[in-house]
C-alpha cells in the first residue's frame, strides 16, 4: 500500500512538473531592441529575421524613428537578419481613381526619414548578422556600420 502511494505521488509529482514546464515554455517570444548606423539611431526601415525553426519563417518588424523594432513570436533557435531601408514616395496629389472612386492620397504612409545604407545589409546572406532567439524576452541590438 504504501509503495503505491509513493508511485502516485511520484507519478502526480511527475506530471505537475511536465506540465509546469510545458506552460513555461508556451509563453509568446519577443526580440527587440535598436537599430544603430554608425552610432546614431536609424529612424526609418524594417528589420527582417529569417528563422531557422518551425518551417523558417521570415518574420518582419518596422524601425520606429528612434530605432527600436519589435520581433513578434519568433521560434526558438538561430536567425539570420537583415536590414533595409527605403526611399521615401511622394504623396500623390489629390483625386479620385476612376476604378474605385477613392481619393489616391489617402492611406498614403510617410516611411520616415531615408538613411541610405551598404546593400550588403538587405540580405540575410550577406549582413552578417545573425542571433539565437530564446524562450521569453529579449532584446538584440543591430549595430550597421559603413
Amino acid at each position: 500500500m504504501f509503495l503505491n502511494s509513493c508511485r502516485a505521488v511520484g507519478l502526480i509529482a511527475s506530471l505537475s512538473m511536465a506540465l509546469f514546464l510545458a506552460v513555461g515554455c508556451s509563453r509568446p517570444n519577443h526580440v527587440s531592441g535598436t537599430v544603430t548606423f554608425d552610432g546614431e539611431p536609424l529612424p526609418a526601415g524594417r528589420v527582417t529575421f529569417l528563422c531557422d525553426g518551425e518551417g523558417r519563417p521570415v518574420i518582419t518588424g518596422t524601425i520606429a524613428e528612434n530605432g527600436r523594432y519589435e520581433i513578434e513570436n519568433p521560434p526558438v533557435g538561430r536567425a539570420r537578419v537583415a536590414v533595409e531601408t527605403f526611399k521615401p514616395e511622394p504623396k500623390p496629389e489629390p483625386g479620385i481613381n476612376p476604378d474605385t472612386g477613392i481619393d489616391y492620397s489617402l492611406g498614403w504612409e510617410d516611411t520616415g526619414p531615408y538613411v541610405p545604407i551598404p546593400t550588403r545589409y538587405h540580405s540575410v546572406k550577406t549582413s552578417g548578422l545573425e542571433t539565437t532567439i530564446e524562450p521569453g524576452e529579449q532584446t538584440f541590438d543591430i549595430s550597421l556600420t559603413r
